[in-house]
C-alpha cells in the first residue's frame, strides 16, 4: 500500500513541514483553550415553563378582534 506522502510525491523536507505546521497549529489550539477554559460562560437562555411559546399574531398589524371583512 502506497503511503500518503509517497502518493503525493512529497520529499521528506516537505513532509517534514507538513507534520511541523500540523504540530503548531495542535500546539496553539491547546494554549487558547487553557487561556480560556477559566471564562465564565455565557448562562443559557431561558426556557418558558410549560413548553410555552409567545404569541404571534398571525397577521401583524391588524388590530385584535377584527375580522378579514372588518378593516
Amino acid at each position: 500500500m502506497t503511503s500518503p506522502a509517497e502518493a503525493l510525491k512529497l520529499t521528506a523536507e516537505q513532509t517534514r513541514r507538513i507534520t511541523e505546521a500540523g504540530t503548531e497549529m495542535v500546539d496553539r489550539r491547546r494554549a487558547l483553550k487553557q487561556r480560556y477554559l477559566h471564562r465564565e460562560r455565557p448562562a443559557p437562555h431561558p426556557v418558558r415553563e410549560g413548553d410555552q411559546r409567545v404569541h404571534r399574531p398571525e397577521h401583524p398589524g391588524r388590530p385584535i378582534g377584527l375580522s378579514v371583512g372588518d378593516g
